[in-house]
C-alpha cells in the first residue's frame, strides 16, 4: 500500500493513535468518528485520492470497533459545496448553520 500522509502524518500512525483513543473511550461509553468537510485540494488538506484512502480507513476503523461514522463532507455538500452553500466560512471551519446541521445529525447517535 502506498502510504499517504495528511499534514505530514502517515495513515498507519494516525490509525494506531485513533485506535488507542477509541479503546480508552469505549471503556465508559460509545464512540463516533467524524469525517470533516474540507474544501479544496490544498496539500495540507490532502488530494482527493489521499482523502479517499484515509476516509476508507476510518470507516473500517469505526466499523471494526462498533463506532458510528458521520461523513460531514457528504452531509454539508461535498468539498466545494460546503463553501458555496455557506456552511463553511473558509473551507475548513463551519459556520453556525454548518455546525447546526452536523449537530442535528449527531443527535441520532446520542438519543439511542
Amino acid at each position: 500500500m502506498n502510504e499517504r500522509h495528511l499534514n505530514g502524518v502517515p495513515l498507519t500512525s494516525a490509525i494506531t493513535s485513533y485506535q488507542a483513543i477509541i479503546t480508552r473511550a469505549k471503556v465508559t461509553g460509545d464512540c463516533i468518528l467524524e469525517w470533516p468537510s474540507i474544501e479544496g485540494p490544498s496539500p495540507s488538506y490532502g488530494a482527493d485520492a489521499t482523502r479517499a484512502q484515509w476516509k476508507s480507513a476510518l470507516v473500517t476503523l469505526a466499523s471494526s470497533n462498533g463506532c458510528a461514522f458521520q461523513d460531514d463532507e457528504a452531509l454539508l455538500g461535498g468539498r466545494a459545496g460546503a463553501v458555496s452553500n455557506g456552511l463553511t466560512a473558509d473551507g475548513v471551519h463551519e459556520t453556525g448553520p454548518g455546525y447546526d446541521i452536523e449537530a442535528q445529525a449527531l443527535q441520532r447517535y446520542t438519543v439511542q
